[in-house]
């Protein structure tokens, strides 16, 4: 076997033969005609150079938005057309018509710093067992300034959703998994599919520098996500169940930490709770009816 080298883009044997890995971008798209090609520059600027754009029109209805998918042109971009399905039918979508190793999504909206895909890269290359990388992020548009997220840890993740959606991870992850589970069409199917992930045994890394930038609307993509709120509910119960194996082990020190800041009450834990729904949700279900959270685990027994 030939003893293998990281450069600053792939894998270099000692014959001197450079293998470096595919990166596909995934980008669904749904009337994003006035910010898509902001979102597309940021790609087009990365210093890694072994990347393909695969941009999926999830059935836009604005007029403008479609004229502007269909004049979009860039090296190495595949468009692709659908009804709409909703972002997880789009990215798998996108995934099935990809080539790369590693699989980046991307808002339509958002954008990269120029070294993430370099910097996520090689890190996966050097570490088989991570399954995710991931940065620090800003907003930017209607609201600016860093995005404070809580640290990973897998209890930190089973509360709540801590990964961000443009996060990278490998395409076999994405294949073992089954994909986005197209069930969740209210805006968590990216929490629901990292903890698939997670149930494989792979860890996950955070570059320690700002690389993503995520936009703020006037109306947001959070204050849409209010509008579904009874979807959302409903959408947190169903990850309960599908995932009951990894919430097994920690659920007695979930609801102690929830228990916790239960009587902490302050500004720092009210602005937490606004960043984290599920955090309300598993607290709800622990302080209004301690059972369901159990039945949901499956950590009673049913009354014959």
């Amino acid at each position: 076997m030939n003893k293998v080298i990281l450069n600053n883009e792939g894998v270099l044997t000692e014959q001197g033969t450079v293998d470096i890995p595919l990166v596909s971008v995934i980008i669904p798209y749904f009337n994003d005609g006035k910010y898509i090609k902001e979102s597309l520059q940021s790609v087009s600027e990365q210093t890694y150079s072994h990347i393909e754009v695969i941009l999926i029109d999830d059935g836009s209805t604005d007029a403008n938005s479609v004229r502007e998918f269909d004049a979009l042109k860039m090296d190495c971009l595949k468009k692709v057309k659908e009804i709409n399905s909703g972002p997880s039918v789009a990215r798998n979508l996108g995934i099935q018509q990809a080539r790369g190793k590693y699989i980046l999504p991307l808002d339509a909206d958002d954008k990269i710093e120029p070294s993430y895909i370099e910097k996520a890269v090689k890190y996966l290359e050097k570490h088989s067992d991570c399954g995710i990388v991931y940065c620090k992020a800003s907003f930017f548009g209607a609201k600016t300034g860093a995005w404070e997220l809580p640290d990973y840890s897998l209890k930190q993740m089973l509360l709540d959703n801590v990964i961000f959606v443009t996060a990278m991870f490998r395409r076999e992850d994405w294949e073992a998994v089954g994909g986005y589970d197209s069930y969740m069409r209210f805006g968590v199917e990216d929490y629901e599919f990292w903890l698939s992930i997670l149930e494989l045994g792979r860890t996950v890394y955070q570059i320690p520098e700002t690389l993503f930038f995520y936009r703020i609307k006037q109306v947001s993509r959070s204050t849409k996500l209010n509008e579904h709120a009874a979807h959302l509910i409903e959408s947190y119960d169903y990850i309960l169940k599908k995932h009951k194996k990894l919430y097994e082990p920690y659920w007695l020190d979930i609801m102690a930490s929830l228990r916790a800041k239960e009587i902490e009450i302050s500004d720092e834990y009210s602005n937490f709770k606004k960043k984290l729904p599920f955090y309300d949700y598993i607290r709800n279900l622990g302080g209004a009816n301690k059972k369901k959270i159990k039945q949901i685990l499956g950590l009673t027994q049913k009354k014959s």
